[in-house]
């Protein structure tokens, strides 16, 4: 039931992966030429749940929720933004978009992460309306030995998805202290 939006998607790599897990891909990327090789890769792959969207991503995520997530499923976004990193406009468009429960950022820059991490979670921030997320998991990926650059996975939740995810952890930590 899960809806993966893969915000800029690039030609679908990260979005095709994942989509034997998913009920539907919809991937939003800016680049028009990267879509149209988004949706060629989709055909090679022999893939039939993947949708690409050309545009700025600020525009198509609530797009791409209307048209995609229907009531009763959920929505996970997974954004692989380029070095610089998202921009506000994409951060308050997640943030805005109460169907996402979960975002999965891939950075490879993990100091713009920092502050896009702090926009995504903090209710106090100014520059994003809407409800904020918890970072849950975070882990570096060496992608590239023998260099400084590291890929940093995180995953941020709210609302339910949240709410499961405390409740598993804390099952989880009851049996441990049990076996003791």
């Amino acid at each position: 039931t899960d809806v993966v939006l893969d915000v800029c998607c690039g030609t679908g790599t990260i979005g095709l992966c994942v989509a034997a897990g998913a009920a539907k891909v919809v991937g939003v990327e800016i680049c028009e030429p990267a879509v149209e090789d988004a949706k060629k890769n989709t055909e090679r792959n022999k893939v039939s749940n993947c949708v690409w969207l050309a545009g700025k991503a600020e525009d198509k995520i609530k797009e791409a929720i209307d048209g995609h997530v229907t009531e009763g499923s959920s929505c996970i976004a997974i954004v692989d933004p380029p070095r610089e990193g998202l921009h506000w406009k994409v951060l308050k468009a997640l943030r805005g978009a109460t169907a996402i429960e979960r975002i999965v950022y891939v950075a490879c820059n993990h100091v713009n992460w920092i502050d896009q991490a702090r926009q995504l979670c903090s209710p106090f921030d100014t520059r994003c309306e809407g409800v904020p997320s918890e970072p849950v998991k975070v882990c570096g990926v060496d992608l590239f030995p023998h260099t400084p650059h590291v890929e940093l996975l995180s995953v941020f939740e709210r609302g339910g998805t949240l709410a499961r995810t405390r409740a598993k952890e804390e099952a989880s930590t009851e049996d441990h202290m049990d076996q003791r």
